[in-house]
């Protein structure tokens, strides 16, 4: 009777047991599910924000405290003729070199002490020399949980070509005035020598 009742409690703890292992088999395995389903829908998530951020006709950038590039789009890579991979964990300085850094340090200083900025510069980055770009530049401080910048976004916009138009239109304006004061100057002597004349 002593050996039954032994048994028994020894059957019961053992199904018990097994009872807790199912549960936490299953739970293990829901778990594993819900983080694959997780880990699925973020990289879903930055699949399309870099399908988006591509496709604008901006260069975005992400740059940390360190003023290092953790990312960069398409565009960024355009612009600064290098993959991805060759920008990402290196400096701004490394890749502006030392003339443009100047110009953008001081903007950068302060995105990342918590003030927005933006500012147009020409700026020739990494390009062949001769070659620059003039670029209106928007720093957004990117603030942590504990109200702390440990970032900022870098979106720049290629106005060269709207540069160069409104030099053009400077260019012509400056001409038609000259224009105008030749003519209005050749009609007055135009005037003398008709009174001389007379």
């Amino acid at each position: 009777s002593a050996i039954r009742k032994s048994r028994d409690e020894l059957r019961r703890v053992k199904d018990e047991l097994d009872l807790r292992v199912q549960e936490r088999t299953q739970e293990l395995s829901d778990e594993i599910v819900r983080r694959t389903k997780s880990e699925a829908a973020l990289r879903e998530s930055e699949t399309l924000l870099r399908l988006i951020t591509d496709e604008l006709p901006v260069y975005i950038a992400y740059v940390d405290a360190d003023q290092r590039y953790r990312f960069v789009n398409k565009a960024h890579e355009v612009v600064f003729e290098k993959s991805s991979d060759s920008i990402i964990g290196t400096y701004v300085a490394e890749q502006l070199g030392e003339v443009d850094y100047a110009v953008v340090r001081p903007h950068l200083l302060a995105a990342l002490a918590g003030e927005h900025r933006q500012f147009e510069g020409k700026l020739r980055g990494s390009l062949e020399p001769g070659r620059e770009r003039n670029l209106s530049i928007k720093l957004v401080p990117h603030f942590g949980a504990n109200g702390a910048v440990i970032g900022c976004f870098n979106l720049v916009e290629d106005v060269t070509e709207r540069a160069r138009v409104e030099e053009h239109l400077r260019h012509s304006q400056r001409m038609e005035a000259v224009g105008n004061l030749t003519g209005g100057v050749a009609h007055e002597f135009n005037n003398l020598l008709m009174t001389i004349s007379g």
